[in-house]
């Protein structure tokens, strides 16, 4: 590999004055947090999150496209069009490492604003599985239940369960809802007064499962509004030590997607225009995040719902092995379609 050339390509995806704007662009995030001690410690948790995801938005829509559609001008350009004439596999492997570089450069620069900017990062607590629930309205004196084989085994640390409720509209301004977990000699459960869309928590540190089928109940109590039992599912939680995964799982989902459709416009942009080969690659970058959490093959699958997990104040699953296996994949065939553009072009006078 050509180090000079991987150097020119970093230079020529990332050049100083694009990446001072983007720099500045992100500090301004870091410059409008502020502290806010009038807030309760779970709205704390929301506005830190939120602030995480000021500067991750603005990454989004600036950073990215831009990154992208240099990618796909790079792709256009001839092999001896740098330095000498180098081997189209060896110019390929350069540009293609570039361009990562360049790529790891933005999301480690976003993550460090959105850290910045969150200030500080106390404990939290992670998505770690997610589970159907029976939606629907919950009338008085109805509550509904089902079992949850999946939270039979005690891991021996500390759970929680979310679960996500409303009130239909015009029924009336709140409704109080319990929320119960229980075995054959145990049971924990929680009441909460909802008034619109939101989660309730419940904490299953002192219920001993070993094993015991685990039924999950949501009933109505007294009079009030009528509360909805919403599809989102029911989430269970794990603490962790630093909120700050919150924006390293955002950087892994941001770094797979985006070095994804850079490759896809560096490869591309070999055989069309290079305007027409980026937005071809976003568009379909942007395909599994159509197909929602179910394409697991690609980190962009799962990016709207780590944001959603963000936006609610936790740190969203980890990403599992076949979303990078996928990344990579992509990422390969990409770089060999750039090679064999390489090779097949005409070289410039």
């Amino acid at each position: 590999m050509h180090a000079r050339l991987v150097a020119l390509t970093i230079r020529r995806i990332l050049p100083w004055p694009l990446a001072l704007g983007i720099g500045a662009l992100l500090l301004t995030s870091v410059l409008r947090s502020g502290s806010a001690p009038w807030l309760a410690t779970g709205e704390e948790a929301l506005l830190r999150a939120a602030r995480r995801l000021d500067a991750w938005g603005i990454s989004l829509v600036f950073a990215w496209p831009l990154l992208v559609a240099r990618s796909g001008l790079l792709g256009a350009t001839r092999r001896n069009e740098w330095l000498a004439p180098a081997p189209a596999a060896g110019a390929a492997l350069a540009h293609l490492a570039g361009v990562l570089v360049a790529v790891l450069a933005v999301v480690s620069g976003t993550a460090l604003c959105a850290e910045l900017a969150a200030g500080s990062a106390p404990h939290g607590w992670q998505t770690m599985r997610r589970f159907a629930t029976p939606a629907g309205a919950l009338f008085p004196g109805r509550p509904v239940h089902w079992e949850e084989p999946g939270l039979a085994h005690d891991d021996g640390g500390a759970l929680r369960l979310r679960i996500a409720v409303t009130v239909a509209p015009g029924s009336g301004p709140a409704a109080t809802l319990r929320f119960e977990a229980r075995t054959r000699t145990e049971s924990a459960s929680v009441e909460e007064r909802v008034a619109a869309r939101t989660h309730i928590d419940l904490d299953l540190d002192h219920l001993e499962r070993d094993g015991q089928p685990l039924v999950l109940e949501l009933a109505s109590v007294g009079q009030g509004a009528l509360p909805v039992l919403l599809p989102d599912g029911l989430q269970e939680l794990r603490p962790i030590d630093s909120e700050r995964a919150q924006s390293l799982e955002l950087a892994l989902r941001a770094a797979g997607t985006l070095a994804v459709a850079c490759a896809l416009a560096l490869g591309l942009a070999g055989w069309m225009r290079p305007a027409l080969a980026a937005v071809l690659a976003i568009a379909l970058v942007l395909v599994p995040l159509q197909l929602g959490p179910g394409a697991r093959w690609f980190p962009a699958g799962d990016l709207a719902r780590a944001w959603g997990d963000v936006a609610a104040g936790l740190a969203p699953a980890s990403l599992p092995w076949s979303a990078w296996a996928g990344a990579l994949a992509v990422v390969a065939a990409a770089g060999a379609l750039h090679g064999l553009a390489l090779r097949t072009r005409p070289e410039a006078p």
